[in-house]
């Protein structure tokens, strides 16, 4: 069952550090600044956050990245990444991912029994991946190191505009996570994401979101459950809302 209200309006209260918000009108609150303190992770869907105050209770882990073997296969290194997830089948829980870590989240899941998979931004077959992805990942990613990408970050804010628009906040943000990724998995990830299909039939249900105007995996080449209407690839940043809603739902929090 869903928790009173006053509980919530309790919570706000000790995150914004105003104990009379949302009952003495003296401060009005935008629809927006509503849905940046429901999300789990406050500010901007990031794992490792406090909790938002109007939040449901995720209980989210993130694992690290593990880097690729020399020519290693998406199903290889899937195996080789359950070690680090700390799963207990005998507990409930869910895998998804994110664009690339969608791709992930079904290969790992292969070998596991999740309620479900969550695919945000993503798809199961190299021939939903735009060219924007595919070209360089056939024809650069092959011949360069993760040193060689390394050199050219800075140009990181010219690529990240392809994901959509995004105010400062976020683009910094994504900016930084680019800065701080495995750029090995990165270079590798692009080569898995112009070959790998995923041929095999889950047990589970996979559910799937995407946005509208995401130009690395078009919206027209998969068939999501749901669909953000101005969201471009990055509207796990963009849309968090919206997401942690479609997750919820589907993981009957809302009951």
């Amino acid at each position: 069952a869903q928790s009173p209200p006053s509980k919530y309006i309790t919570a706000a209260r000790a995150f914004l550090g105003q104990p009379t918000a949302f009952g003495d009108g003296k401060i009005a609150y935008s629809g927006r600044a509503v849905g940046l303190l429901a999300q789990p992770f406050y500010p901007s869907g990031v794992p490792g956050a406090p909790n938002g105050p109007f939040s449901l209770p995720f209980d989210l882990y993130v694992p690290p990245w593990i880097d690729p073997q020399p020519n290693e296969t998406l199903e290889s290194y899937a195996e080789r990444l359950i070690p680090t997830l700390s799963i207990d089948d005998a507990e409930d829980y869910y895998i998804g991912g994110v664009s690339f870590g969608g791709m992930v989240a079904l290969e790992v899941s292969r070998h596991l029994n999740p309620k479900a998979v969550f695919l945000i931004s993503s798809c199961p077959s190299y021939r939903q991946v735009s060219w924007l992805v595919t070209f360089p990942g056939k024809h650069l990613a092959p011949f360069v190191t993760a040193d060689f990408v390394r050199r050219f970050l800075w140009l990181a804010p010219l690529a990240i505009r392809l994901t959509g628009p995004l105010h400062r906040d976020q683009r910094n943000l994504l900016i930084d996570i680019w800065k701080n990724a495995n750029l090995e998995v990165m270079r590798w990830g692009a080569m898995i994401m112009t070959q790998w299909e995923f041929i095999h039939t889950l047990t589970m249900p996979v559910h799937e979101m995407h946005a509208r105007n995401d130009l690395f995996i078009p919206l027209s080449k998969v068939e999501p459950e749901a669909i953000v209407a101005d969201g471009w690839h990055a509207f796990n940043l963009t849309h968090p809302r919206e997401m942690f809603n479609f997750i919820a739902e589907r993981m009957n929090l809302f009951v």
